[in-house]
């Protein structure tokens, strides 16, 4: 067995990769060259890894100044497609069918494709309401007074497993939606964590959230992938010439587009961690520590868990029982949370590693549960749930 050259501890390496030391965490933070590469290049993607390893693993510092950045750089963007839309509809208006005129509607088209998105509805969710189950938002009302956030105005089932929250729309219409799947295996204290973490995301003020301070990492994400160049095409050797000149342009517009978009997630990157953190401080609040935690180790086995759940769906367990097949994956393994870091680390993640959470969560000190999810009330939800249960079974079934 390696041993770490720093404290000569065992090395472990779980699903490959550089090996690592569980005892100091030496090379914990190496780049895994089996990583699909997210910005195009191997140099620029192990650069870009080990900035967001130390974001993400180094001390928090004060900041602040994420927020101001990002809308500076959204009302920029939102006024360069604004006139993108105008210079199109004049040179359409002044010069119609003319060759000028094509270069008019192109750049009405990109305009089109690079307009803010606020989200939408979606119309064929299915949707929970308080008259068909009342004990489930009778304890998401207990969350959201324990926590201090807002209840939401919509709230949804699906068959993720997966929970998210959202504000969509003009009106920002608060959004919740519930993974069937997810919330089958919760043990009941896990279930109010999880209505804890996402209910928080309605008051943590993540900056990558805002319906305007999110804009410019929306739409340079969109460009970056627009000006992505494309394999080579042959053809005569003008056609060929062109195509390399073309791609020489693409690639230098490219990679701007994706620098300047790595720019914006570092300077927001602390604010945002700092929005997902006071999110599970949240959830522990409502549920207690302990219970906070073990949601968090237990989606850091979110791969493996995804196997139990489809396994489960096919075999029609109950929840009970699909709650009883997973026990084992809430154990605390130190190791399993170190590879969830490591697996995890982006600059482009939505959330930090849970395994880095559960970490944090594991280290605060124990707290009682603000919200107690009775066995009994436990149950009544479960019944409430019993057919989207079973429809969701299906669809993981077929589609696993």
């Amino acid at each position: 067995m390696e041993t770490c050259p720093q404290c000569a501890a065992g090395l472990v390496a779980p699903g490959g990769g550089p090996p690592w030391c569980p005892a100091c965490e030496w090379n914990l933070g190496a780049y895994d060259e089996r990583r699909v590469p997210e910005l195009g290049w191997r140099g620029l993607d192990r650069r870009a890894h080990r900035l967001a390893y130390r974001l993400t693993t180094g001390p928090s510092r004060a900041g602040g100044h994420a927020r101001w950045l990002l809308l500076g750089a959204s009302v920029f963007l939102l006024a360069a497609i604004a006139g993108m839309v105008g210079l199109g509809a004049w040179i359409v208006y002044t010069t119609w069918l003319s060759f000028a005129t094509v270069f008019g509607v192109l750049l009405l088209l990109l305009g089109y494709v690079l307009r803010p998105r606020l989200g939408r509805l979606d119309r064929d969710a299915d949707r929970l309401e308080p008259a068909s189950a009342p004990a489930f938002f009778a304890l998401l009302r207990r969350v959201a007074e324990a926590t201090g956030a807002p209840m939401p105005d919509v709230v949804m089932v699906d068959s993720r497993l997966n929970a998210s929250a959202s504000a969509v729309g003009l009106r920002r219409t608060k959004v919740l939606t519930v993974g069937l799947p997810l919330w089958a295996v919760l043990a009941p204290q896990e279930r109010v964590a999880l209505l804890g973490h996402e209910l928080g995301h309605f008051v943590n003020g993540d900056v990558r959230r805002g319906p305007l301070t999110g804009v410019a990492t929306r739409t340079l994400g969109e460009l970056s992938l627009m000006l992505r160049p494309g394999a080579p095409s042959g053809g005569s050797l003008l056609m060929m010439a062109a195509d390399v000149l073309a791609r020489a342009v693409l690639r230098v517009a490219h990679t701007v587009t994706v620098a300047a978009r790595v720019l914006l997630v570092w300077l927001s990157m602390r604010e945002s961690q700092r929005a997902e953190y006071l999110a599970d401080d949240l959830a522990a609040r409502a549920a207690g520590t302990e219970a906070a935690a073990s949601l968090l180790d237990l989606l850091a086995r979110s791969e493996t868990l995804g196997m139990y759940v489809r396994r489960d769906a096919r075999a029609g367990l109950s929840p009970a029982a699909a709650r009883a097949s997973v026990a084992a994956l809430r154990v605390a393994d130190p190791v399993v949370r170190q590879r969830s870091i490591r697996e995890e680390v982006s600059m482009f993640a939505s959330h930090p590693p849970s395994g880095l959470r559960a970490r944090r969560i594991a280290r605060l000190s124990p707290a009682a549960p603000a919200v107690l999810l009775t066995d009994a009330d436990d149950t009544a939800i479960d019944a409430e749930l019993d057919r989207r249960y079973a429809s969701a079974r299906r669809e993981i079934a077929i589609g696993g």
